[in-house]
């Protein structure tokens, strides 16, 4: 005979929650200005749809030196030299790239999708934001303050929502388009602010 028992560790699964990667907000804060387009605008929530999934896949791409990030960092607290510029530099070539590709939307998909092109571009912005905003919460996970880099992350996912409502309320889709760059710039600032104050670093 054999008895089976489930049991839940309650630390391991709230320290579970306070190790979530950055993409899982970032990218939860795109899928949520969308709905608020969809939902407000359902007539124009084609054309962003693209936009916001273009900027999306292009993030993934930036972010995907952050996990060799976390695994050489985690031996030591400093932070190497030139870390920021060099994902910043990688988001800012993703955006030009964005930018520049914009029109081949309408090859793509055909010229009912030629009104993405502004969509794209716009949507674009966020994507310089986000790899200096996964950067930073990966560093603070790695020097063990990551529950400072959820509160923050978690903060930015709540008010970036909340602004895309009333951004899509008060003034349109494009407006909402712009809410994932503007307020992961605000996260951003605050997360290299408490890097800056918690964790040493060779340079800046």
């Amino acid at each position: 005979s054999f008895s089976v028992k489930i049991e839940f560790d309650r630390k391991m699964i709230v320290d579970g929650f306070f190790h979530l990667p950055g993409i899982y907000y970032l990218g939860n804060l795109l899928s949520l200005s969308y709905l608020a387009t969809y939902v407000m605008s359902p007539d124009e929530a084609g054309l962003y749809y693209v936009g916001y999934r273009a900027a999306a896949a292009t993030y993934v791409l930036v972010s995907a030196g952050f996990e060799a990030v976390l695994v050489s960092s985690v031996a030591g607290v400093r932070r190497p030299s030139g870390l920021g510029g060099c994902f910043l530099t990688l988001g800012l070539i993703a955006l030009l790239l964005l930018y520049v590709a914009a029109p081949l939307v309408s090859v793509v998909f055909g010229e009912a999708f030629s009104g993405s092109i502004r969509p794209i571009r716009l949507l674009a912005l966020c994507v310089p934001t986000f790899a200096l905003c996964g950067l930073g919460h990966t560093l603070l996970m790695a020097a063990r303050y990551e529950r400072f880099g959820t509160y923050v992350l978690v903060a930015l996912l709540a008010g970036g929502f909340g602004l895309a409502l009333s951004g899509e309320f008060l003034f349109g889709p494009e407006v909402t388009a712009l809410v994932p760059a503007t307020s992961s710039f605000i996260a951003m600032n605050v997360l290299w602010a408490g890097l800056t104050r918690f964790v040493p670093r060779d340079a800046r």
